[in-house]
């Protein structure tokens, strides 16, 4: 999803707010880690309303995606966020690890909600 850059000189169309913090979570293997991802990603959240995250959600199609961006937004805070993916989301969800280059070690805790074994070693939100 992209949207009209305001004030640009030209033309230009950028990612919008919630495709760009899907887009960090689902690369956040190859931008330094899920902590790297969630620097980048909390400021971004004000500017995220729940039909563009719909949208992102509906266009991309990956439920993994989705459950490591609703676990990640729903501890930075954003309940309202949250709740719009955990909706989106099937009844029946895989388990899935929050980092998912990482090996699932003992200390991995499986949030329930969304299904996602935190094995990250604190998440620093």
């Amino acid at each position: 999803m992209t949207q009209q850059l305001a004030n640009a000189f030209a033309p230009l169309r950028v990612s919008t707010p919630a495709a760009t913090a899907f887009d960090l979570v689902r690369y956040a293997p190859r931008i330094g880690g899920i902590d790297r991802a969630v620097e980048t990603l909390v400021p971004l959240l004000p500017m995220i309303e729940a039909r563009d995250a719909l949208a992102v959600l509906d266009a991309e199609n990956e439920t993994a995606t989705a459950q490591r961006l609703g676990y990640v937004v729903e501890r930075a805070g954003r309940t309202d966020l949250a709740s719009v993916i955990d909706r989106w989301l099937p009844s029946r969800r895989p388990m899935t690890p929050l980092i998912p280059t990482k090996a699932i070690g003992k200390s991995a805790r499986l949030v329930q909600r969304w299904r996602v074994l935190d094995n990250s070693l604190g998440l620093s939100l």
